[in-house]
């Protein structure tokens, strides 16, 4: 009786602990996938980044809405978008002198983010990440990308290579439990 009990016990914390694992979907990213940039801004004035391309070939999705993870405070997403894969809008001034599929936005296959953020006060300024919510056909989605950034407001240099160590040891799942899914 106790080995059935030891046994049920088992299946049921197995069971219990995969059904709190948050379903980031199609348009997951893949394990591993860590990066981080440096942006140097002024105050006050909003500079773009993101290198993260979002979206698979075949595939039509709606991207709802896209955060920070962990912002320090200051640190303001200004817009986010979506331009055509290897477009010339990231890392420079906002607005980008190409158009912009601004989020909420429907679009099908790849499409790389654009992420606009600023500050208006100097210092430096870190995300350990972006969360991403989508549908796809109806179902709502919530994606962990550990792409990091460091923003310098008058603050030289802007070294962010201690972000890639943070970002290495986030636990995707629980950063999603924390922000929540839609």
């Amino acid at each position: 009786m106790t080995r059935l009990t030891v046994s049920i016990a088992a299946v049921l914390l197995v069971a219990c602990s995969h059904r709190s694992q948050i379903d980031q979907g199609p348009l997951a990213f893949p394990p591993n996938t860590v990066t981080s940039n440096g942006l140097s801004a002024r105050v006050s004035q909003p500079v773009d980044f993101s290198e993260i391309h979002f979206g698979l070939q075949g595939i039509k999705y709606t991207l709802q809405k896209v955060i920070l993870v962990h912002p320090t405070e200051g640190l303001q997403v200004v817009a986010v978008g979506l331009v055509p894969p290897g477009t010339s809008a990231v890392n420079e001034k906002y607005p980008p002198e190409v158009p912009l599929a601004e989020v909420p936005t429907m679009a099908q296959g790849p499409m790389q983010v654009v992420i606009a953020v600023q500050a208006d006060h100097p210092g430096t300024y870190d995300a350990e990440g972006v969360v991403f919510f989508y549908t796809v056909g109806g179902r709502s989605y919530t994606a962990y990308y550990p792409q990091g950034v460091r923003v310098c407001v008058y603050a030289f240099p802007c070294d962010y290579s201690s972000l890639i160590s943070r970002l290495q040891q986030m636990d995707p799942q629980k950063v999603l439990r924390e922000l929540g899914s839609d």
